[in-house]
């Protein structure tokens, strides 16, 4: 957790690594997938979509080295709409996924090796908002 409760900025973050075993990550990039809510309540009104995020999500990525690709541009998790980006950065493919409930933005990272170990990743997650 990023921030004081009850103040803003809050941020709850959570990582996982898969484990593949004893050389995994040695020869090839690992599997992970990372989550975070961020309360939306200190972003200007018309920055609190899925779209408006996202782009600080591509901003951000940038930054670090990563670089957008074509890819899908929209994904679901447990049949919920995600908007998204997909990155790659030497041998590390990224997608991030956003979506906006409740005055938070969930957003989902997962890398991988290739396109395809990201979206295995995405396929095996199961998401579920509650009202």
């Amino acid at each position: 957790m990023k921030g004081t409760p009850g103040t803003t900025p809050l941020v709850i973050t959570v990582s996982a690594l898969a484990d593949l075993g004893l050389f995994s990550g040695i020869f090839s990039p690992r599997s992970v997938t990372g989550f975070y809510a961020d309360a939306l309540a200190y972003y200007p009104e018309d920055q609190r979509n899925a779209g408006r995020y996202l782009k600080k999500a591509i901003r951000a990525n940038e930054e670090d080295g990563f670089h957008q690709i074509e890819g899908a541009t929209s994904d679901q998790i447990s049949g919920i709409p995600f908007v998204r980006a997909d990155f790659v950065k030497g041998q590390v493919h990224e997608a991030v996924l956003v979506a906006i409930h409740n005055g938070y933005a969930f957003v989902f990272i997962f890398a991988g090796s290739d396109v395809g170990a990201v979206n295995k990743l995405i396929t095996s997650t199961k998401v579920k908002f509650t009202p």
